[in-house]
């Protein structure tokens, strides 16, 4: 099957042709462009010259040759790898021409299956020919001329071949009748005597049998080249065979029945039992007619040459010859008497004599695995042989060095490596067995320590980790008993010492400076407790960051967890607590307010003039209303109001009716917008709500109307190991220390089921302890969906509506709309404050441009934190800048921070 469709031509090339009568202008094809875009042949008829343009080109190439005969043409033009940046991939071939100069489109193609054309290989060139035949009305407006650019192809080559052995073959002509009238004097058979001077201007064809010995000499005094064979005259024969003209192969060639002597060439044939087209030649010799032949076969495709032989009526198998300018593989032993010089390289496994001792002089590549594949054998390297590696019998295979030397590593400044590179030492292990390296990443499952002999720790100044067991050292702290490891460091003239002590769990460092020790130091670590044997003086500030910061007193050692703690409970608070969490006792003189005494002076009660508004009381303090008119309260007169401030811009109103004992509550925010008044429950009043309400817990006493769901008011307890999911009838239940399944919270909670019809249901738990609600749901697939935290506090979290909540919110993220909130509240750090301790999530911004650590200074801004308790993220906006500037950076557990990087 051909590789391509018929061309279809164009309406214009038609038009040329069908006019080329009435025009002297020639049409000259100019370069076909390949496309890797399909089309169908209907889609080819529509194409025009726009389409040279707008066709999505991975490739185009000159014409190299234009074939004429009659009224057919054969286009030649040749795309090669070479140049190639990438495989790409033909569909559709666009042919151009010119007429009167300009361009256009004459004919196209489509492939009938994808031609892949490889990316450009030194090593191995492809050339892939197209030869599209057009016939046609008319070639005589049809010009032949083609690019002298373009590659040149067997057929243009074999045209001009074809012509000059046409003049070759009528010279042979002449030449063969000047012989004939030469032959003339010589009879053809029999023994010849010639008593002259005899001079060939021709070749000798046949065989000339020489006399014993000649009168005047035993061979030639200089050897000739006789039909392009040496001739001296010393040998008894010689055959000389006619000149070499080449035969041609044709398609379903049986090359077995190839036995006359002479050279076979061939073209893109397929002679028989070859399924695609190749390139070769064939030359055979043969003696004793064809009885014994000889056939080498060279594939110009491949480059491969190989050879078979023909005796006792049997073809062997054709072996492969070793070419320069291919890959030689043999499949039996090949024995060489001669040395082997391999340019680049030698591939397999190489048999070698008894006699071979040593690979050739010199550098040596093997190209694969180079296999020692005995015991007791080693490849050892050096004029000295201090480095081998050693395989012994019975042991695993080692890397071996020299007594006295060490096992060096060393990077070299080039690649591939030579011997005469600069190389610097990375890796060493000394003679003594010490590990030194310019430093060690991922993890050692082992370092071998070394016990210390040294006990002055001034004089161990050698890289390496050092044991020191029970061993009194000088030179350390107090000079008392250790019991941990030496870890030195040594950078030039300067040296670093880690002591990591078992006996109070300290890391302690100094550092060799300037030709002087500083003092040892004690290294604080996260997560952990740092015990320091003496007191210690902090230069700045001291900042604890947890979710409730504190400072443990241990009066006298105490061993318990602290006798007296500083505790930030509640944020800007600081809360005294004894070992037991009862509230300690401060000793000292205290001025301003106490929030939480216990003992306070009787607040001082202000009246309310009538006709005012209770949104215009902010203040904070105690007020009472007795009768008149009020605005935006729930009850008219007769009632005690108390304001609490939360900040500058937020607070709560607490009004009580002093007639009914009712509590109301409201709140207020940065944007002055109010929440609705909601009523709380009085405990010897009467309480009336319009709405539904809600309890978390049992409801004692009696109720009155209706209550849907509830079938009993009493509270149940669950039992040991029970599971959740078989908890669905309506109830109230209690969980104390039993062990509960399926359920967010291990002990002490309670859960309200409610039943919806046979199939579904709610089920709603409280933490006792902590206050958090959870609540999950089931359906008629006896499915349950997973437990949702509803809250972290007694409030509850309206669905719609405006929200207000008295403190800090922290979310992954809001949704919805926040009409009246214009920002979240921000801590503000002091003047002087460095950020690299601020490791807690929350938002941060500064009152004094003066904050240490900012990635640029003066510079304001709003900074955001978040942490997960070990890693820490900063992202700093900054906002007195022209344009929208972000800056970040990280800590992650232990690590240092990595330093602003600007987004």
């Amino acid at each position: 099957m051909e590789q391509f469709q018929q061309p279809v031509l164009s309406s214009k090339f038609l038009n040329l042709l069908a006019n080329s009568s009435t025009t002297a202008d020639s049409i000259v094809f100019k370069r076909a462009i390949v496309s890797s875009d399909k089309h169908s042949i209907s889609d080819l008829k529509a194409f025009d010259d726009t389409y040279i343009q707008t066709i999505k080109k991975v490739s185009e190439s000159t014409f190299s040759d234009v074939q004429q005969n009659d009224n057919s043409l054969v286009l030649v033009t040749v795309f090669s790898s070479n140049g190639n940046p990438v495989n790409y991939e033909i569909n559709t071939v666009i042919y151009t021409a010119t007429y009167k100069g300009q361009e256009f489109l004459a004919f196209s193609q489509i492939a009938n299956w994808p031609i892949k054309v490889p990316a450009g290989n030194e090593a191995e060139v492809y050339n892939l020919t197209l030869k599209p035949k057009l016939v046609i009305s008319s070639t005589s407006a049809i010009a032949t001329t083609v690019s002298p650019d373009s590659l040149a192809t067997n057929e243009r080559v074999d045209s001009k071949d074809t012509a000059l052995q046409k003049q070759l073959d009528d010279a042979y002509k002449d030449r063969r009748s000047i012989w004939d009238n030469f032959s003339k004097f010589m009879t053809k058979k029999g023994t010849q005597t010639i008593d002259a001077l005899l001079t060939f201007t021709q070749k000798i064809q046949g065989r000339i049998t020489l006399a014993d010995k000649a009168d005047s000499a035993d061979k030639l005094t200089k050897t000739k080249k006789l039909n392009g064979f040496d001739f001296d005259g010393s040998a008894e024969e010689y055959n000389i065979p006619a000149d070499l003209k080449p035969n041609y192969l044709w398609d379903g060639a049986d090359l077995d029945n190839l036995k006359v002597p002479g050279l076979y060439v061939g073209y893109k044939v397929k002679p028989k039992g070859y399924n695609a087209p190749i390139n070769i030649s064939i030359l055979i010799e043969a003696t004793d007619g064809r009885y014994s032949v000889k056939q080498m076969k060279t594939d110009f495709d491949t480059k491969i040459i190989s050879a078979r032989f023909y005796s006792n009526n049997t073809w062997s198998t054709w072996d492969k010859l070793p070419s320069e300018s291919s890959t030689n593989d043999w499949s039996g032993d090949n024995t060489f008497q001669k040395e082997i010089v391999a340019k680049k390289g030698l591939k397999g496994n190489a048999t070698t004599s008894s006699t071979a001792d040593k690979l050739k002089e010199g550098d040596q590549q093997v190209k694969g695995s180079f296999t020692l594949p005995n015991d007791n054998s080693m490849l050892r390297v050096g004029n000295d042989g201090d480095m081998a590696i050693v395989k012994k019998q019975g042991s695993q295979g080692t890397f071996v060095v020299g007594a006295g030397r060490s096992f060096i590593i060393n990077k070299s400044d080039k690649l591939p490596v030579n011997v005469t590179d600069n190389m610097n030492k990375i890796f060493e292990v000394t003679p003594t067995g010490i590990v030194m390296a310019n430093r060690f990443t991922g993890s050692a499952d082992k370092l071998t320590v070394q016990d210390s002999s040294n006990t002055d720790l001034d004089k161990l100044t050698t890289d390496g980790i050092y044991k020191v067991w029970g061993v009194k050292l000088t030179n350390y702290r107090g000079g008392w008993t250790v019991y941990g490891t030496v870890a030195v460091t040594t950078y030039g003239n300067n040296i670093q010492q880690i002591v990591f002590e078992n006996s109070d769990n300290t890391i302690n460092v100094r550092w060799f400076s300037a030709n002087k020790w500083t003092d040892w130091g004690v290294v604080a670590r996260d997560n952990q407790a740092t015990i320091w044997k003496s007191s210690q003086t902090f230069q700045g500030g001291l900042e604890i960051s947890h979710a409730t910061p504190f400072i443990d007193f241990h009066f006298k050692n105490s061993t318990k967890d602290f006798t007296s703690r500083i505790i930030e409970d509640i944020e800007g608070r600081l809360a005294f607590r004894k070992s037991d969490g009862s509230v300690g006792t401060i000793l000292a003189n205290l001025q301003g307010n106490a929030d939480t005494a216990t003992t306070a002076r009787s607040p001082q009660v202000i009246g309310i003039l009538p006709n005012q508004s209770l949104n215009d009381y902010k203040t904070p303090g105690s007020y009472s209303f007795q009768d008149g008119k009020i605005n935006n309260s729930p009850v008219n007169n007769w009632f005690s109001l108390s304001v609490i401030s939360i900040g500058s811009y937020n607070g709560t109103q607490i009004l009580q009716d002093s007639n009914t004992g009712t509590i109301w509550i409201r709140g207020w925010s940065s944007t002055n917008t109010w929440t609705e008044w909601t009523q709380i429950s009085g405990l010897n009043s009467d309480n009336k709500w319009t709405g539904k309400q809600e309890f978390s817990k049992a409801i004692v006493g009696n109720l009155q109307g209706n209550a849907d769901t509830a079938t009993r008011t009493g509270m149940i307890d669950i039992s040991n190991n029970t599971n959740l999911n078989d908890l669905k009838d309506n109830g109230n239940y209690s969980c104390g220390t039993n062990n509960t399944y399926n359920s967010p919270v291990s002990r002490w909670f309670t859960i309200v089921v409610v039943r919806n019809g046979d199939y579904n249901g709610t089920q709603t738990l409280t933490d006792t302890n902590s206050g958090n609600v959870w609540v999950r749901t089931w359906s008629s697939g006896n499915q349950f969906t997973n437990w949702e935290k509803m809250s972290k506090d007694n409030t509850v979290v309206h669905n719609s509506g405006d929200q207000y909540i008295n403190g800090r919110v922290g979310a992954k993220s809001f949704g919805g709309n926040a009409d009246t909130a214009t920002n979240l509240q921000l801590q503000y750090l002091p003047k002087g404050f460095h950020v690299d301790g601020i490791k807690s999530s929350g938002t941060y911004t500064q009152i004094d441009g003066d904050i240490k650590g900012l990635p640029a200074y003066p510079v304001w801004g709003i900074m955001e934190v978040t942490s997960n308790g070990n890693d820490v993220i900063q992202r700093f906006n900054v906002t007195n800048g022209a344009d929208d500037i972000v800056f970040c950076q990280r800590r992650f557990a232990l690590n240092e921070w990595s330093g602003w990087k600007k987004f």
